[in-house]
């Protein structure tokens, strides 16, 4: 085969679109260097300070080859040659043509490259690619690759920004349920000291409270408590602490003037059914 063209570029840039993760990306990654740019095996390596982390492989038209591959790595041991081109490409910033030995953990007959990856500037891993048929790795090959490792790059910062908005969006919706429980709290002795008024045609019964006291994210609570769910399951479906549920358990069950989760549910199944 030729060398690979820009046609094959774009092809294995597109695979990288679909994973949201770091460990999809390498998987991605690996499959793209063997089915889109023609070396017969691609190798992703994940390093931190230049000490591998994963790894993820991938074997032309041999899945269970790609897997031997990743086993063989990890039985030996993630390793970069200290004075292999694995780690002048990572100081270099810049592909690297080998010449045979061993890359990765893995073996290598013949010429093989390196790419590393950068990720915001920083290199956090590597793509490797040899081929053990057919014509020889060679500098065309180190070019594709330099490009391609590019844009995995790009993508590892795509996955890492997508990361960071999902900490963050959860932060924020814990925060507010937190403050949400303590401005209840805060509020109920107020509250308290307020006439009861019942608004014409409507009554002051449990279901008539349950639309009238609780708050949307009590509702929600409400909602996943009658289906059975505990606090962790509820917790985890609202993406809350189990001690923000606890709370706000406490508070429908004040507001509903109900002993027990039971009664909470029962009353909300009533509320349902009328509604």
């Amino acid at each position: 085969m030729d060398g690979a063209t820009i046609g094959d570029l774009r092809r294995a840039i597109e695979r990288l679109r679909g994973p949201a993760n770091r460990q999809g990306l390498c998987d991605a990654t690996a499959g793209a260097l063997t089915a889109c740019l023609g070396f017969g095996r691609g190798l992703v390596l994940c390093t931190a300070d230049e000490r591998p982390l994963m790894i993820s492989a991938a074997v032309a038209d041999d899945r269970a080859a790609a897997g031997a591959l990743v086993a063989e790595a990890a039985d030996r041991g993630l390793a970069l040659p200290e004075d292999g081109p694995e780690r002048d490409a990572l100081r270099r910033r810049r592909a690297v043509l080998g010449d045979g030995g061993r890359s990765c953990a893995v073996a290598v007959r013949g010429p093989y490259a390196v790419a590393p990856i950068l990720e915001d500037g920083r290199p956090v891993g590597l793509l490797h690619g040899d081929r053990e048929q057919g014509r020889p790795v060679d500098a065309g090959d180190l070019v594709v690759l330099e490009a391609f490792a590019s844009a995995v790059g790009l993508a590892f910062e795509r996955a890492g920004a997508q990361e960071r908005a999902r900490r963050q969006a959860h932060a924020v919706r814990h925060t507010a349920a937190a403050l949400e429980a303590v401005a209840d709290d805060a509020l109920a002795p107020a509250r308290s000291l307020l006439p009861r008024t019942t608004a014409p045609g409507r009554s002051d019964t449990p279901v008539a409270r349950l639309a009238q006291a609780l708050t949307r994210r009590e509702l929600e609570v409400l909602e996943l408590l009658a289906a059975g769910a505990t606090n962790q399951r509820i917790a985890e479906e609202l993406v809350l602490s189990h001690g923000t549920v606890k709370t706000h358990v406490k508070h429908i069950l004040r507001k509903l003037r109900v002993a027990n989760r039971a009664q909470a549910a029962a009353l909300y199944s009533r509320f349902v059914a009328r509604s």
